[in-house]
């Protein structure tokens, strides 16, 4: 069943994670997958769920901030993990943009 309030669609994007408190990067990776509401990313290590951190999403040359934390961790064959995050705030602009970007590459969207 899926659970699930946004569609999501597939986006390639570079994300840097960072401590709320700190801006020094814990960890780089891109997402997979992202919705208005969250992403899918692939990272190369793994970090405890629940962790709240600020995440800066690169749409094009923009760097959007969003507060997100990790709802899943999945070990890959490969050594990756694929980590869920949920998104817990983007100021008004930084949401426009992404809803920007997502409409732009949802099937029957384009003309």
């Amino acid at each position: 069943m899926e659970r699930r309030r946004y569609p999501r669609v597939e986006s390639v994007n570079l994300v840097s994670m960072g401590k709320i408190h700190e801006d020094t990067p814990v960890g780089v990776g891109r997402t997979l997958e992202i919705s208005a509401g969250g992403a899918l990313l692939e990272m190369a290590a793994p970090y405890p769920r629940h962790t709240v951190f600020q995440l800066d999403l690169a749409l094009g040359n923009e760097l959007l901030p969003v507060k997100a934390e990790i709802r899943h961790i999945h070990a890959e064959d490969d050594g990756s993990y694929k980590v869920g995050v949920h998104f817990l705030q983007l100021e008004p602009a930084a949401r426009q943009r992404l809803e920007s970007h997502l409409e732009a590459r949802l099937p029957g969207e384009q003309e």
